[in-house]
């Protein structure tokens, strides 16, 4: 079965369990090869596509993978679509609301509290009376005394803005990767060396020694990324939550690409 005819999970899986026999790769060495869990490759070959980080993750690795098998990575990754969209039609939940009746409200209770509120508040009133007496000369608030009471509570004074992250501390030549609160799988092949990858937690940074040599990035989730630090450059913003690009830094320039392009 082709890759253009795959629209299940389990038929995706299937597919790529068998791309991987024909092409004759071991899972262990997709692991070593592409810094990739056997957790993830497995959940693949089974089609148990909610063991997967996300779909932009899914997608991210299913590419590489089948890229060392020598296939088109482009028919895998329609594929992996489909099957994604059939994965979620059949993982959609029940509503609570539609299975179980709801239980007839009961105002009794709600009666008989309202009625002790009004009977406590009563008891305080008629006691506050006799204590006060008819001739206590107890003066009713005024407007003026009021108002101050009903005035608006001043605003706190607002914090200072802190201030801006100095540039990393790391050796010259040095690459460094910032994340901010989300986490973020990064691919980073410096010329000349084999390709690096790892998942890099939320607010974590990861420096790597590129040595001043042009350096290629590929970044699962653009929007998770605080900041890249290269040569005296810090570069921020570089793409949309959820959005895949790869970025190629070489003497002071900065390429941004989509996979695909």
């Amino acid at each position: 079965m082709s890759s253009q005819e795959l629209g299940t999970p389990k038929e995706l899986g299937e597919a790529l369990k068998s791309a991987r026999t024909a092409a004759g790769v071991s899972i262990e060495t997709i692991c070593e090869r592409l810094k990739l869990t056997r957790r993830v490759i497995e959940a693949l070959e089974k089609g148990e596509l909610g063991k997967l980080p996300s779909r932009t993750f899914g997608r991210l690795f299913l590419r590489q993978i089948v890229e060392l098998y020598g296939e088109d990575p482009e028919r895998w990754v329609a594929a992996f679509e489909r099957a994604w969209e059939c994965w979620l039609q059949g993982s959609q939940s029940i509503r609570l609301s539609d299975e179980l009746p709801r239980a007839p409200r009961r105002l009794g209770p709600w009666i008989v509290g309202l009625a002790l509120v009004v009977v406590g508040v009563a008891a305080v009133l008629y006691l506050a009376a006799r204590v006060q007496g008819p001739g206590s000369g107890q003066v009713a608030p005024t407007p003026a005394t009021l108002l101050p009471m009903l005035a608006p509570t001043p605003s706190p004074p607002p914090e200072p803005t802190p201030p801006p992250k100095p540039l990393s501390t790391a050796p010259p030549g040095t690459l460094t990767v910032r994340t901010a609160a989300t986490a973020c799988w990064v691919q980073v092949r410096i010329s000349g060396e084999a390709i690096q990858s790892r998942l890099m937690p939320a607010s974590s940074v990861w420096e790597v020694a590129a040595g001043g040599r042009p350096v290629e990035l590929v970044l699962g989730d653009a929007g998770a990324i605080e900041a890249i630090e290269y040569l005296g450059d810090r570069r921020t913003g570089l793409g949309r939550s959820g959005e895949v690009i790869r970025l190629v830094l070489a003497g002071g320039a900065v390429t941004t690409q989509t996979p695909g392009e």
